[in-house]
């Protein structure tokens, strides 16, 4: 519902000319999963998120997000550590 909500917000401040995009993630871990079979679900967040908000944007040649909304445990934290692993492996890398 919110991406819904979120296509018809930039459809009326844009009308109809803006160029957005909207990814939908998988969930890390689902209200009331098991720790134990939260890991397989983690992972395909974290590659998911990795894909689409690292390498995609390398790809494309340098395009980088200007907004990224991120709401609860279930995908944020996976979100933000596929975000900093890259800033954090090159830091380390020139040290």
């Amino acid at each position: 519902m919110s991406v819904e909500k979120a296509v018809v917000f930039e459809r009326d401040i844009s009308n109809g000319q803006g160029q957005y995009d909207f990814v939908e993630l998988p969930r890390a871990r689902k209200v009331g999963q098991s720790y134990a079979s939260s890991i397989g679900t983690t992972l395909n967040s974290f590659v998911t998120a990795f894909r689409v908000l690292t390498i995609a944007p390398l790809r494309a040649g340098g395009r980088r997000w200007e907004v990224l909304l991120i709401n609860g445990p279930g995908t944020c934290v996976v979100v933000a550590f596929a975000l900093m692993l890259p800033r954090v492996s090159c830091h380390d890398a020139m040290l």
